[in-house]
């Protein structure tokens, strides 16, 4: 079992969260999950032997399980910048909505570990500021999981390279809800428990739901020089609270691979549209245009919108 306790922290916070939604598509892809569950199971009996067998239905479930998990990892292993690391957090509410059961999961997690395909780091704490009455505070950060070389080797094994990932176990789209709500629950002033997924329907949740699928449509027409059509879905919080109108959050986040979101803004200059250049533009510092647009009227971009002349006020 391996658990690395030197891997450099600026490493483990540029790893990116797995979705655990991909399923093996081609027939190297199926034989690699079929060998993999075959030897993860051998290991389960031997090791961790269970009182009763599992159903056909639960042995499936197992294996896409196992399919899910390790199509993340193939595809993690390519981001060099997070020297092959990912992470997931083990909440069993939000796992219940990917192809991975908060059960599968940590049992995956303990027999890959014992099987030398997959090393963790332990949960670390990092600085982040928050904006209240208080010095900078630590955070806690989930453990890092990244494929071993043995688990490298084997996908090799099928001709299969992270480099290749979308093409063998592509994401099923259809389990990325276009919007979700969250709650919010404060314990102390500044301390909150994870926030949990809310199940909220109705005839605004059905708009915000159009409004993104429109996007995703638009997005869908136009060709780009990324590695994966871009697709987005919407993130509310605080749906818990007494006024919440989605007008809590709502922000877009990106819900395909190349995920142009999390890259730095060189790089994101130089990407296009149907062959076209594109501009990246602050919707935060754009709001004094966007208020004139509003009323109709142009902005002065020669002049300082927010110097007010004292003699004239």
């Amino acid at each position: 079992m391996t658990i690395r306790k030197d891997v450099p922290k600026a490493i483990l916070e540029v790893a990116e969260m797995a979705e655990f939604l991909r399923a093996p598509e081609t027939e190297n892809a199926r034989q690699f999950v079929q060998a993999l569950a075959e030897q993860t199971l051998a290991h389960e009996a031997q090791y961790h032997p269970r009182q009763r067998k599992r159903q056909e239905a639960h042995r499936k479930a197992f294996e896409r399980a196992i399919a899910a998990y390790a199509g993340d990892l193939l595809h993690h292993s390519a981001n060099q910048a997070a020297d092959g690391f990912m992470y997931r957090p083990g909440d069993r509410d939000k796992l219940s909505e990917t192809l991975v059961s908060g059960r599968h999961f940590d049992q995956l997690n303990t027999y890959w570990r014992e099987m030398s395909l997959i090393e963790t780091t332990g949960s670390f704490q990092a600085k982040t500021h928050l904006e209240c009455p208080t010095d900078d505070v630590y955070m806690a950060r989930v453990r890092r999981i990244r494929a071993t070389q043995t688990l490298l080797n084997e996908a090799a094994g099928f001709d299969l390279y992270p480099d290749m990932v979308e093409t063998h176990f592509p994401k099923q789209q259809g389990l990325i809800r276009p919007v979700t709500v969250r709650d919010e629950v404060y314990l102390t002033p500044w301390k909150r428990r994870p926030s949990r997924n809310m199940k909220i329907r109705g005839p605004e949740y059905e708009r915000q739901v159009a409004l993104v699928t429109e996007l995703n449509q638009a997005y869908a027409h136009h060709s780009f020089n990324l590695e994966d059509q871009p697709r987005l879905y919407r993130l509310f919080n605080r749906g818990n609270f007494a006024d919440f109108n989605f007008n809590k959050g709502g922000r877009l986040y990106c819900a395909s691979d190349d995920n142009w979101q999390s890259i730095d803004s060189e790089t994101r200059k130089g990407i296009e549209i149907d062959g076209e250049p594109t501009v990246e533009l602050d919707v935060r510092a754009s709001h004094l245009a966007i208020l004139h647009g509003l009323h109709g009227k142009s902005l002065d971009t020669q002049a300082d919108p927010y110097h007010i002349d004292k003699t004239s006020a």
